[in-house]
């Protein structure tokens, strides 16, 4: 006798429910993700540890699609010329801006960026590369200025956190003097002891 669909369908339902539910409990072992993520010296720790916004930048300037510098902008008319706009290289891309470059020598030398950043993943080369993007921003032309981004606020909100930590630790080790108030308190006159000496805190 052949089954009906709708009773071939709740059956494949609960039969389907009844395996996820076993597989859950017999499961112990966290996920591979979780796995990766609780181990702290893995490059995708690293990366969680850091704001989206830094680490979306970091990732197109190792793919090469940075809209500041690099081939990309040519490809979406940010820049019509394809030499460079610091040395007049007849190719303006991104390993020789972080390399062989003479506008950027200086740069690379004061803040320790070069190609071997965009392989590191650590929070300090996500903060390399957007410093580096930001003053490439404020530095060359563009025939066409690219969009704002969220990198540039990231970066100042950070800076403000990072003064406000400051400020509150500075504020917590100096002891402030506290005011005190003499308050004679008259039903204490026949008392044995000063009422001037009695204090209270403001």
């Amino acid at each position: 006798m052949c089954a009906s669909l709708s009773n071939l369908k709740s059956y494949l339902r609960t039969r389907t429910l009844d395996l996820w539910i076993e597989q859950k409990n017999t499961e112990r072992e966290p996920g591979f993700r979780r796995m990766i993520l609780q181990n702290n010296s893995s490059r995708l720790k690293l990366r969680t540890d850091s704001p989206r916004p830094l680490q979306t930048l970091y990732s197109r300037y190792r793919c090469d699609r940075a809209e500041a510098a690099g081939t990309y902008p040519r490809r979406v008319k940010y820049i019509n010329s394809p030499s460079c706009r610091f040395c007049g290289c007849p190719r303006e891309t991104l390993s020789h801006l972080l390399e062989d470059c003479i506008g950027t020598w200086a740069y690379g030398d004061q803040h320790s960026l070069n190609s071997q950043t965009l392989a590191s993943e650590t929070p300090s080369a996500l903060l390399k590369v957007a410093g580096f993007d930001s003053w490439i921003r404020r530095t060359l032309p563009f025939n066409t200025r690219p969009p704002s981004y969220r990198v540039q606020a990231t970066l100042n909100q950070m800076r403000e956190e990072r003064k406000q930590s400051r400020d509150d630790d500075d504020t917590c080790q100096r002891p402030t003097k506290r005011k005190r108030v003499v308050i004679p308190d008259s039903s204490l006159d026949n008392c044995a002891f000063d009422t001037a000496k009695i204090r209270r805190v403001a």
